[in-house]
């Protein structure tokens, strides 16, 4: 009887902590997907903006586009990454 007990509560024991386990990734699920949603909405609204301005003679401003822009790499003669501040990478054609 002890014995059945000792493995019961080691079972028990196991499957607290893979509950547990399977808590957090689920918890970090919902993160990562509440953060590409907010990335997602941030990016539409930039590309909703650039549609708007698209014909409209704009002065460049630096200071904005380092506020936006995390890097940008050159991937071809033909080619652009945009790397935006968040992580949202964008290729452009030229």
């Amino acid at each position: 009887m002890a014995k059945e007990l000792d493995t019961d509560s080691e079972e028990f024991v196991r499957v607290s902590k893979e509950i547990a386990e399977i808590k957090n990734r689920i918890a970090l699920k919902k993160q990562r997907q509440i953060e590409a949603s907010a990335n997602e909405n941030r990016m539409n609204e930039v590309i909703n903006l650039t549609d708007i301005l698209k014909n409209q003679p704009l002065e460049y401003d630096d200071k904005a586009t380092r506020k936006l822009i995390d890097c940008i790499k050159v991937m071809s003669k033909n080619e652009l990454l945009i790397i935006f501040k968040g992580g949202i990478k964008k290729t452009i054609r030229i």
